[in-house]
């Protein structure tokens, strides 16, 4: 072992004692009430746009930034297959 690797090492064992001392509880519990105290409501659309409202945890927004983010993109759009990739998709959808 390098002297580099051994002091990242060394600082690996604080950091994780730095964690433990300071929420001994750990993750599992925050992140447990996090998810229950998430919600996402959907109202009913007026004059063509649905409002919605909520909040969610950072994993949930993270996941609804992303398909916000793929859904604005100037690459979205309709996707058309090339007929090789057709015949080679209906190959592998055969049993």
């Amino acid at each position: 072992m390098t002297a580099g690797a051994a002091r990242a090492d060394r600082v690996g064992v604080q950091a994780r004692a730095w964690r433990e001392a300071l929420d001994p509880d750990g993750a599992e519990p925050r992140d447990e009430r996090l998810f229950r105290k998430r919600s996402l409501r959907l109202d009913a659309e007026r004059d063509g746009l649905v409002p919605f409202t909520g909040q969610l945890e950072p994993l949930g927004a993270a996941l609804l930034k992303s398909a916000f983010a793929e859904a604005d993109s100037s690459r979205a759009g309709p996707r058309f297959l090339s007929e090789a990739d057709e015949r080679a998709a209906a190959r592998a959808a055969t049993p």
